[in-house]
């Protein structure tokens, strides 16, 4: 009997600590952007390629839904910014630099002389996060004129 109730008790505790853990730990949500094609920033064509962002922070990444659903308001914030990370990650293959999540916030207006871009940010790697360097010299980037496209379902589900 004293055996019985210790296993109700080991099941009872680990029933309880992976629904813990589960609430505690938020799940990874993907969401691609675009920026414009072209170096002027009055272009309206944007370009072909998306650019992938891991969002770790569920309010987040909720705000970010609602955005590309469209629900947003004159004035609300709709493009990300973050810390430039270099290096190629598997669900932003496309280029050779990422943006760390735990970075990321959303703004609607930014003093900062952050924006350039996806194709800039290529181009001008070496000098970002450069003191001195007059691109992205922070390391932050805040393409003010990126538009999120969709929420992209990652790792990709096996064929």
């Amino acid at each position: 009997m004293k055996a019985k109730k210790m296993l109700l008790v080991a099941l009872a505790s680990a029933i309880a600590a992976t629904s813990f853990s589960g609430i505690t730990q938020a799940q990874t949500r993907y969401f691609s952007f675009v920026t414009p094609n072209a170096t002027n920033s009055a272009s309206t064509a944007f370009g072909p390629h998306e650019f992938v962002v891991a969002v770790n922070n569920p309010v987040l990444a909720d705000q970010i839904a609602s955005i590309i659903e469209g629900n947003t308001w004159h004035g609300d914030p709709v493009h990300i910014e973050g810390k430039i990370v270099r290096g190629r990650v598997a669900y932003n293959e496309e280029y050779p630099f990422h943006l760390n999540p735990d970075s990321l916030k959303l703004f609607s207006n930014n003093i900062e002389h952050c924006s350039a871009t996806a194709f800039e940010v290529e181009e001008h790697l070496d000098l970002v996060g450069v003191p001195g360097s007059g691109f992205l010299q922070k390391g932050i980037w805040c393409p003010w004129d990126s538009r999120f496209v969709r929420e992209i379902r990652y790792p990709y589900p096996a064929q």
